[in-house]
């Protein structure tokens, strides 16, 4: 093997956390840390039980960092990953395992540091397969796919759905699997979050989709006014799973596959073009009342058709396409509706025959 360089090294990598962000995440790995320890120290002490403790390190990590890893590992010369999500950071890369390079909109490149990869290559296969951590990983995929349809989700409705992949209907030995799963789950931590943590049963404990975790209160107080006397709607198995895709989650959508059809069809746009169209469609529709307008939005969609190579549009084509994406945003689960679909249209996008959306707002 041949002579590592400093920024080759687990080391190079960490010392871009902060001294707060190691404290946290060795507290969350389960590393006891020695808080009087300088900076320097710190990051020596944190990157050291990690190389010393690789198998421990993936039984923590989720299914898509392991993906990623086994991937790169076998491929020795890693190309660029296909990675399209810009609005979440992997596990990997948030703890300083990982640096992550963007290389276009839609690719980034990871940098796995050369010691760490030789102290994980050997443990992957295993971290993929162990009964455990697949039972951990097919928990955090169901919470998370949950959370993403439903804005946040009780550890109720996750028992449920892993009852029922699971095979179990036992509460207390589903609460007991949960509880344990999240003792090793980096995920699952970045997605819990109580009003008063302090004061919170930890089975009360609520887990919040990523994308809304920053914002949580508000998020859950607009949820729960706007839900009141709807009952949670149920989804199976495989779509809940979709949701959580880390690349791109695919919301369940009764209307999804027709409109995927008319872009293929009528813009020649590919299936990861769409993905990545739909995914903003969603995440910009949690929360177009507050911070997007539905002119913004349009001119959004309008761009990604233009970009595909639809230059010339014509009134009545911007209308049609503007009509599609419209049936398929009302079809989407809400999470101002708590995963419900709007009981009657919420939004109708129509473009003027005197301009194009992207001509900016009529002052009329």
């Amino acid at each position: 093997m041949s002579k590592q360089t400093n920024n080759d090294k687990l080391l190079h990598t960490v010392s871009r956390l902060q001294r707060d962000e190691i404290l946290r995440y060795a507290s969350n790995i389960g590393i006891e840390m020695d808080e009087n320890l300088d900076d320097s120290r710190l990051q020596q002490a944190y990157a050291g039980w990690i190389l010393a403790h690789p198998r421990e390190m993936l039984t923590r990590l989720p299914l898509g960092d392991l993906k990623t890893l086994r991937g790169i590992r076998d491929h020795r010369d890693p190309q660029p990953q296909f990675f399209f999500n810009n609005y979440l950071t992997p596990i990997m890369v948030k703890y300083g395992l990982v640096d992550m390079e963007v290389v276009s909109d839609v690719h980034v490149r990871y940098r796995v540091p050369a010691d760490f990869m030789e102290a994980v290559a050997p443990h992957l296969d295993e971290a993929m397969e162990n009964e455990d951590n697949v039972i951990r990983m097919e928990m955090e995929l169901i919470t998370e796919g949950l959370a993403n349809i439903f804005g946040y989700v009780n550890q109720t409705t996750i028992k449920k759905y892993v009852g029922r992949v699971q095979g179990i209907e036992d509460d207390e030995v589903l609460q007991s699997g949960f509880t344990y799963a999240r003792q090793f789950s980096l995920l699952l931590d970045s997605m819990e979050w109580a009003e008063n943590p302090e004061e919170t049963p930890d089975e009360e404990v609520l887990f919040f989709s990523r994308y809304a975790h920053a914002n949580a209160a508000s998020v859950k107080q607009s949820i729960d006014q706007g839900s009141q006397g709807m009952s949670e709607p149920d989804f199976k198995v495989e779509e809940v799973v979709r949701a959580a895709a880390v690349s791109i989650p695919v919301i369940p959508n009764a209307r999804g596959e027709e409109f995927a059809r008319y872009l293929t069809r009528t813009f020649g746009m590919d299936r990861y073009d769409i993905e990545k169209l739909c995914f903003e469609l969603w995440l910009y529709r949690q929360f177009i009342s507050r911070e997007m307008s539905q002119k913004a939005l349009e001119i959004h969609y309008i761009s990604v058709i233009i970009s595909a190579g639809m230059r010339d549009l014509s009134a009545d084509k911007i209308d049609e396409a503007l009509q599609h994406m419209s049936d398929y945003m009302n079809a989407l689960p809400l999470w101002q509706l708590w995963g419900n679909r709007p009981p009657f249209p919420r939004l109708h996008f129509q473009a003027r025959t005197d301009r194009h959306p992207c001509d900016g707002e009529n002052t009329e």
